[in-house]
């Protein structure tokens, strides 16, 4: 821990100082980017999606996360099991994570919005 081995009565050489000032300052927008795009690419589940929004609400950078149905067999129907995908990716049916909840876009249909809350709940109960 930084602050725990920092004496206000000694001098500090320069390395120390710099890593005390990064410390106090917090991470710069570059680092912030580099996590945010490494945490990104370990979205792989709309749980992951949720999570992910859970964990950083409308603070983060990144407002939508793209997914569609995982694909089973004929006799499945697995409604809640979903894949992040790029937005190029998402296909005619899909759905859009946002902090707010989840919106499902299907052709010829009404557009579906559900609350996170609501779509864990419903996941929890199928």
């Amino acid at each position: 821990n930084i602050f725990a081995a920092f004496n206000p009565q000694e001098e500090l050489d320069d390395e120390a100082h710099k890593t005390l000032i990064h410390h106090l300052s917090g991470p710069d927008e570059a680092e912030d980017e580099r996590a945010m795009k490494k945490e990104m690419q370990t979205l792989k589940t709309g749980e992951d999606a949720i999570a992910y929004f859970a964990k950083h609400g409308d603070q983060s950078d990144v407002q939508v996360i793209y997914c569609r149905r995982v694909e089973v067999g004929e006799r499945e129907f697995k409604p809640y099991d979903l894949v992040v995908v790029d937005e190029k990716e998402r296909g005619s049916e899909y759905f859009m994570i946002s902090p707010k909840g989840i919106l499902h876009i299907c052709p010829g249909k009404l557009s579906e919005h559900t609350s996170l809350a609501s779509w864990m709940h419903e996941t929890m109960i199928f």
